[in-house]
């Protein structure tokens, strides 16, 4: 009599695509079917084929294989709630640094310079700047990221709609965004050729 096996294995294949890189796992089975029989020369020894009913179990437990990988819309969960709060972009002390080396940069630029001044008005010893290993650029990064974010504070919709004595439609609400962001450079805009 033929024995039959099922084998499995998990197969994966990395693709790329213009959303990014998608690993695809897909599940194999393959039946292998043996004519052989089982030895007799194992029976001729005193062993068995049949599985000892007096063993003890095995502490694995039985073999399964990985678990598939599915790359489908149902797994990926691109869901955000802006509900919670958002992780700061920096930490308290490299807040501290660049938040004081900001106020240098009218005088000093977007430089190494301001940041040693803004580590030492934050009460920083000098060599504290090698918390920024992309220097000046971190700099324009901070200034550029909490801008951004004050944005949001500092445009009050219902003051502008409570004006205009309608809701504002979209190019009014990118004019007055793109506004305000613009203003936000009065402080460094000596400086700004510096940024690019």
């Amino acid at each position: 009599m033929a024995a039959s096996r099922v084998l499995s294995r998990q197969s994966a294949a990395l693709r790329i695509s213009q959303k990014g890189l998608h690993l695809d796992a897909r599940h194999i089975s393959t039946s292998c079917v043996s004519s052989q029989r089982p030895s007799n020369a194992l029976t001729s020894q005193g062993l068995s084929s049949k599985p000892n009913q007096n063993a003890k179990p095995s502490l694995q437990g039985p073999r399964r294989s990985a678990p598939s990988i599915q790359n489908n819309a149902a797994t990926r969960r691109s869901y955000h709630s802006y509900e919670h709060a958002q992780a700061a972009p920096f930490t308290p002390a490299e807040d501290a640094i660049l938040s004081a080396a900001l106020k240098h940069v009218p005088e000093r630029g977007f430089t190494n310079s301001a940041l040693e001044l803004g580590a030492r008005d934050a009460g920083y010893l000098d060599a504290s700047i090698n918390l920024f290993p992309r220097g000046p650029f971190d700099l324009i990064n901070y200034h550029l990221t909490t801008e951004r974010l004050k944005l949001k504070r500092r445009v009050n919709w219902e003051k502008l709609e409570k004006e205009a004595g309608k809701p504002l439609g979209v190019g009014r609400r990118v004019r007055e965004l793109t506004w305000g962001r613009l203003l936000a450079n009065r402080a460094i805009i000596g400086r700004w050729q510096e940024v690019s």
